[in-house]
């Protein structure tokens, strides 16, 4: 028997700064590519926001009984012959989640007006029409993800020579729409709405490679109902209520519209803001180019025009991105784990290369998995976890002082230090500048577990304050500085976890 009350909501949520939902399959030139619906548009499975989702919920210590109550569960017993004597099905429903296009509706199906303009699949290439240019243009960007090369890292959290390769992702500012349903009773009013202020809060990523920059997102609509199946009128409703995304959904008279800023970060996070001045040159990755070694670039993120009454539109639907500077969070991210690793031995008074020759972890490499997780080397095992430490990508705004400059080098021979004939090459890297890059450490317990830890952490931060830990690629280049009179100010939450000598074991 259907439970008699349905709770019903319709979510838009916006990546900022991208994500990916990759397939696991890669092409001539992305090794995984980017989940795509039948219009070759990307989208995210209803089964990748649920896992996400039940995560958040575990993590936020749920009780296992509301959970089962909510996504079902299966238990098996050796005495009965099915099985699945004892289990329920899910009553929480997430639907596929689909890309809105510059009007703001939802590309789900095969809309008339688009069939037209899908990508040619040899070509790779898009045929746009003057009455539709708007309208593709803006998609396009998410048709064409941005590839990104990649190295891959060992078990010391070091680059991998053998394990070169290209990832894509969909770049920031698109929004998606999906659906969430609760078949219940009266008594799942409550639980309804501490699971929509879950999605409010957004504090958790979606896709793949969240501790690379991607999967953050911000809740900016939700409009929801709740119907009571057994009034006529309620089910008049639900049969009106519209299965495609892109459809009308006047059923959804209450809805809460949320001002697209910064998530508010739970009580146990503890997020870092650094303003970074460049104090020389500096360049993040390297792409080759007519005029030398350029910076890392990237589509810049959309912008969105909303109205009060939840209307939803782009700024600017007509203008093409184009590409500008991007620095990587992985960029930043990696120096600093080095620098905490040694600062972690430091501390504890251990060296590397031991007189007995025995390969091992040191101390600050295992300190520094609990900060920024490990993978494990045996497929299909448990041994491995993931990172609290997450950021995202910067797009420095044109308001940020970044020069460029053309220089002309001369490759070096490693064994005798001098010239090679014809080796000419330039780059052109940035001059100086300033911009703000953060992080944010989503469980602060492994800093309280370990108080040498934190110290590590301070002590990092510091060096890179003073200019001390350079960014970036390049020997002599990539020196920066926070200024004094905002650094103590920035670091606050984590010198307030130094707990007195005495309490530290």
């Amino acid at each position: 028997m259907r439970p008699p009350i349905t709770y019903f909501a319709r979510v838009f949520i916006e990546f900022p700064n991208g994500f990916r939902v990759g397939t696991g399959s890669g092409d001539d030139k992305d090794d995984d590519l980017i989940l795509t619906d039948a219009n070759g548009l990307p989208f995210i499975p209803g089964t990748s926001l649920t896992g996400a989702f039940l995560d958040r919920l575990r993590f936020m210590k749920w009780d296992v009984t509301r959970l089962k109550s909510l996504f079902g569960y299966q238990n098996s017993s050796p005495n009965s012959g099915s099985p699945y004597p004892d289990g329920q099905g899910s009553r929480l429903t997430l639907s596929h989640a689909h890309l809105l296009n510059a009007q703001g509706i939802a590309m789900d199906g095969v809309p008339a007006r688009f069939t037209e303009y899908l990508p040619n699949r040899v070509t790779q290439e898009h045929e746009f029409s003057p009455q539709t240019a708007p309208l593709d243009r803006f998609l396009s960007s998410a048709i064409t993800p941005t590839l990104r090369d990649h190295v891959r890292i060992n078990d010391r959290g070091v680059a991998d020579a053998r394990g070169k390769f290209t990832r894509s992702h969909v770049p920031g500012g698109h929004r998606f729409a999906f659906d969430i349903t609760l078949e219940g009773d009266e008594s799942d009013s409550q639980p309804w709405s501490d699971l929509l202020d879950v999605w409010k809060a957004a504090e958790f990523r979606i896709g793949g490679a969240t501790r690379q920059g991607f999967g953050r997102f911000i809740t900016v609509v939700i409009r929801s109902v709740i119907l009571d199946l057994r009034k006529p009128e309620d089910w008049a409703s639900w049969q009106k209520l519209p299965v495609q995304l892109n459809l009308s959904e006047t059923v959804l008279t209450t809805w809460t519209h949320l001002t697209p800023q910064v998530p508010p970060r739970s009580p146990s996070s503890i997020r870092i803001q650094l303003k970074l001045q460049a104090q020389g040159f500096w360049m993040f990755g390297g792409n080759e180019k007519a005029n030398g070694i350029s910076p890392l670039e990237g589509p810049v993120p959309f912008k969105w025009k909303d109205k009060s009454n939840g209307k939803m539109a782009a700024s600017d639907p007509q203008q093409v991105k184009l590409p500008a500077l991007v620095i990587p969070f992985t960029g930043v991210k990696g120096p600093l784990r080095h620098r905490l690793t040694y600062h972690y031995n430091r501390l504890v008074s251990d060296w590397a290369n031991p007189s007995s020759g025995e390969e091992r972890l040191t101390p600050g490499e295992q300190a520094a998995r609990q900060l920024f997780g490990w993978a494990s080397d045996q497929p299909r095992s448990n041994d491995g976890r993931r990172g609290v430490f997450v950021g995202e990508d910067i797009h420095p705004a044109s308001t940020d002082v970044v020069h460029t400059k053309k220089l002309d080098h001369v490759a070096l021979d490693p064994f005798t230090g001098g010239p090679i004939p014809g080796a000419l090459f330039s780059e052109t890297p940035q001059w100086k500048g300033e911009f703000t890059w953060g992080f944010e450490i989503l469980d602060p317990q492994p800093l309280l577990n370990d108080p040498k830890l934190l110290k590590a952490l301070i002590a990092t931060l510091t060096d890179l304050a003073n200019g001390d830990l350079t960014l970036g690629k390049g020997a002599g280049k990539g020196r920066f500085t926070v200024p004094p009179e905002t650094l103590d100010a920035a670091i606050l939450p984590l010198t307030q976890l130094i707990q007195p000598e005495e309490n530290i074991p």
